[in-house]
């Protein structure tokens, strides 16, 4: 049975998608690309970018547009999404995002290839159902059971929650400012 609680995380976590889905639906082509923030060399989470099974781009030239990728609107989005899903799946056995994403996307310095505004649009739709879901069928016992294999160390299902929600409303706030700095008002 939802609770006030549970009712206003579920909210939340509609308004964010929501957010999301305007900035993608909003963000022009030649933005598409574009890094969000300056990616640097020496962050260590930058450098080298590899392929999903973890290889160097031998071509300097892919090598670095797939660097300047790490920090592009759509690759911010996708992030935001893969783990939005992850959270909403904390306790799935076997989880795995849709096709055509990988489980590798988030692995080191993987940088997938570039997704498309109708593939990380329908990765919404997903998301959105997955919430919807997740929201109906949780409980005060469900809320308080342990996830032993969360990326963030041994939490609740409530923190989990409150916590993908943190980092999907922080994603989707960072790209709409984003765009708004470029003149653009996702969803005006």
């Amino acid at each position: 049975m939802a609770t006030t609680w549970t009712k206003a995380l579920a909210g939340s976590y509609r308004g964010s998608i929501d957010e999301l889905a305007a900035v993608l639906r909003d963000c022009p082509d030649e933005l598409w690309e574009a890094s969000i923030i300056e990616p640097r060399k020496t962050d260590q989470w930058m450098w080298p970018p590899t392929d999903p099974e973890g290889r160097p781009f031998d071509d300097p030239e892919i090598r670095e547009r797939k660097f300047r990728a790490m920090t592009a609107v759509w690759r911010m989005a996708s992030h935001a999404l893969f783990f939005t899903d992850v959270d909403l799946s904390a306790t799935a056995v076997g989880w795995a995002p849709p096709a055509p994403f990988s489980p590798q996307d988030e692995d080191g310095y993987v940088v997938p290839p570039t997704y498309s505004r109708d593939q990380l649009l329908g990765y919404v739709e997903h998301c959105r159902t997955k919430a919807e879901w997740e929201f109906t069928a949780l409980t005060d016992d469900r809320a308080a059971q342990l996830v032993d294999e969360h990326r963030n160390g041994v939490k609740t299902r409530a923190e989990v929650l409150v916590g993908g929600l943190r980092h999907l409303t922080g994603h989707a706030s960072e790209l709409r400012t984003f765009l708004s700095i470029q003149g653009v008002r996702p969803g005006g």
